[in-house]
């Protein structure tokens, strides 16, 4: 399953790159992120590998990131890891002026076992989720 998103961001193209480096930031566009913490590599470089924990309306989702491509200002990937679920989302930045850049998303949701049959159900709430995360990236950016 895959889907592309984009927005525009009233920030110059390396304001939003540091403010999306910045893991200080991720609570302020990650909706119930509760712990973050990298357990191999440095922050942002390719190779590095992270554990995020969310709090997804009282139940705890633990997602392990693998950062696949770190080619900053331009592009960035990372891979999400849970039971029943790769998610690899691909960001891309580009300066559209001096004060707005555009991001685009892409991400791919594979599924396994009983995730795989969800996921027939799942398709429209994953891109909501994922425009839900991406519109909270677009405010909190442009606040900062």
């Amino acid at each position: 399953m895959n889907h592309t998103l984009e927005a525009t961001i009233n920030k110059p193209l390396d304001e939003v790159i540091t403010f999306y480096k910045n893991p200080e930031k991720y609570p302020l566009w990650m909706e119930g992120l509760k712990e973050h913490r990298n357990i191999k590599g440095s922050h942002g470089e390719e190779g590095t590998e992270s554990v995020f924990v969310f709090d997804m309306k009282g139940r705890e989702m633990e997602l392990k990131e693998a950062v696949l491509i770190s080619d900053f200002p331009h592009k960035h990937a990372v891979q999400y890891n849970t039971p029943g679920m790769i998610h690899t989302v691909e960001f891309e930045f580009s300066e559209i002026d001096e004060q707005s850049t555009k991001i685009i998303n892409h991400n791919d949701f594979q599924f396994s076992g009983f995730m795989k049959i969800m996921s027939f159900f799942m398709g429209g709430a994953l891109k909501k989720q994922s425009q839900k995360y991406l519109d909270a990236f677009k405010s909190a950016a442009e606040e900062q």
